[in-house]
């Protein structure tokens, strides 16, 4: 009988445990959409994204992108070098409890640290894309010049 008593004082122990964690996890889920409005309200203009797991020829990636017309937090998965629409997309307030709480403990701080260098790879980016464009117009009205 001890046994038994002891067995269904630890159920009741982790049915209050159980309860904390809930209350702690919807605590987290509502910073979600608290994050999106946030990040959209600096109006980067950029989707941002950070590899938070791989291997073997694929990733699994946190980012902060265009989803359904919103800007969200989203976890994406799929082939290194395949095609997009191969990818899974899940936005975070989608995702389990434990995926949601992993991103906050360890891969939010990545994604936001690394905003300036993303955008400033777009920025780099599109300088040589605009001299790039420059130089063939350049050679286009080259071409229709009459000795």
């Amino acid at each position: 009988m001890d046994e038994l008593k002891q067995l269904a004082d630890e159920l009741a122990c982790a049915q209050e445990a159980a309860k904390e964690l809930d209350t702690l996890d919807d605590q987290l889920s509502d910073l979600i959409p608290e994050y999106e409005e946030a990040l959209k309200k600096l109006r980067l203009g950029v989707s941002l994204s950070v590899t938070i797991d791989g291997g073997e020829g694929w990733s699994r990636q946190l980012s902060f992108d265009k989803y359904s017309g919103a800007w969200r937090l989203l976890l994406e998965e799929g082939p290194d070098d395949g095609d997009p629409e191969l990818w899974t997309t899940t936005p975070l307030a989608s995702a389990s409890r434990d995926e949601r709480a992993m991103v906050f403990a360890w891969h939010m701080a990545k994604l936001l640290g690394s905003a300036t260098r993303q955008i400033n790879d777009k920025i780099q980016s599109r300088k040589d894309t605009l001299k790039l464009a420059q130089e063939r117009l350049a050679a286009i009205r080259n071409l229709g010049v009459k000795p």
